[in-house]
């Protein structure tokens, strides 16, 4: 019994993590600024010659497509209403959102794993709980750590590793306005991003364990 519970608390630390990591990813994916301070950070109408107002619309159109049942990205452009997309990367877009998907499952799954967690020791022990949380924060962090060094190493490597192990095709290097709209440096912005919504988000589930934890230490010693 004392394993199978050492066990369940470790799936719940782990689930933090997770839970933080895959949060940070999704509000990206789901926040139109995001992708309108990339491209205006980055001169992506002057790379383009779409102008801003029509670099606002493919920000909308990407969210919505993320967050919709919509299998295939459909954006267009000018008077002519021409297809900014090729077919290869309406493809790798469709790729994309299959990640964004498993992305917000394992959002989902992390915190219900937490949430049972919270339900599970807030009825036998205080302290372990936030024990528990505050374990999970720290290593959030320690895992943040490592990120950052290997992005800082060499991020160039991890980029294209990624791409290789997420896709079984190579229309991520399409040419057209894809690589235009998001050039390398975009998804280095993203990934500094991502670090800083993990931690922020971390930071807060960790506080809280070490509060509840202080708050029911004191009252055991009383």
């Amino acid at each position: 019994m004392k394993i199978l519970k050492t066990i369940a608390r470790w799936i719940f630390i782990l689930s933090i993590p997770l839970f933080s990591l895959s949060f940070a990813i999704n509000q990206e994916f789901s926040t139109a600024w995001f992708y309108t301070r990339g491209f205006k950070e980055h001169n992506v109408s002057m790379q383009t010659g779409l102008s801003e107002e029509e670099l606002d619309k493919v920000a909308d159109k990407f969210v919505e497509y993320f967050n919709s049942s919509e299998q295939r990205i459909h954006i267009t452009f000018g008077d002519w209403q021409t297809a900014l997309f090729t077919k290869d990367e309406v493809t790798h877009f469709e790729d994309v959102k299959g990640l964004v998907i498993f992305d917000r499952r394992i959002m989902l799954g992390s915190l219900g794993v937490m949430l049972l967690g919270i339900i599970w020791w807030q009825r036998r022990n205080w302290q372990t709980l936030g024990k528990s949380l505050l374990a999970g924060g720290i290593l959030t962090a320690v895992l943040l750590v490592l990120v950052i060094v290997a992005a800082a190493t060499n991020f160039d490597w991890l980029f294209l590793q990624f791409h290789l192990l997420s896709f079984n095709n190579n229309y991520w290097y399409s040419d057209g306005y894809m690589t235009d709209l998001f050039p390398h440096q975009f998804w280095y912005d993203m990934a500094m991003f991502t670090i800083l919504i993990t931690a922020a988000t971390a930071a807060v589930i960790g506080g809280a364990g070490y509060i509840l934890m202080r708050l029911t230490g004191k009252k055991e010693n009383d």
